[in-house]
């Protein structure tokens, strides 16, 4: 249904005291709404891109990735198995994260793309991905293709922390 005034409210607040905007949990009205609303970039602290799971609602469009990228945002590849891949048969892996990094990249920009894995929110993590111990597995597979040391530094943590030193001040 999008925000309520109090929403409204939140978010002129949250700019005023340099905190971040997390859209992860909002409707597409909602998204929109605080992406319009806010003077500072907003995040997507666990999403992934709709595009690639079309029936997962609580993915990011490619316009809330273009919109985000635009606005200076950020989004953080989440792990969990329905927002990673539609296969009921074969449980989501590094690929996957690695195949929502490369298009969410595409869409909002190599330095608004990072990991935000929700471990302590999905029911179980990816198989080769147990635990943050595993990241150097999406580093590897990211320079395998191809992928700048810069750029997979930027995913591994570079990115999100550039954000949050801009808008927490």
């Amino acid at each position: 249904t999008g925000l309520t005034p109090l929403g409204f409210s939140v978010i002129a607040e949250c700019n005023r005291l340099n905190m971040l905007i997390d859209v992860s949990h909002l409707s597409d009205k909602g998204f929109y709404q605080a992406w319009e609303a806010s003077a500072t970039p907003i995040v997507a602290s666990h999403s992934d891109a709709r595009a690639l799971c079309p029936g997962q609602k609580r993915n990011l469009t490619d316009d809330m990735l273009v919109k985000l990228g635009q606005k200076g945002g950020y989004v953080g590849v989440n792990f969990c198995h329905p927002f990673l891949t539609d296969s009921a048969d074969v449980r989501a892996g590094s690929a996957d994260v690695v195949r929502h990094i490369e298009y969410m990249a595409q869409k909002a920009g190599m330095g608004h793309v990072g990991i935000g894995s929700d471990y302590d929110g999905i029911p179980f993590a990816p198989d080769d991905l147990p635990d943050c111990g595993a990241y150097p597995v999406i580093a590897d597979a990211l320079l395998r293709r191809n992928w700048s040391e810069r750029d997979v530094r930027g995913v591994m943590g570079e990115n999100f922390r550039r954000l949050f030193a801009a808008v927490c001040r």
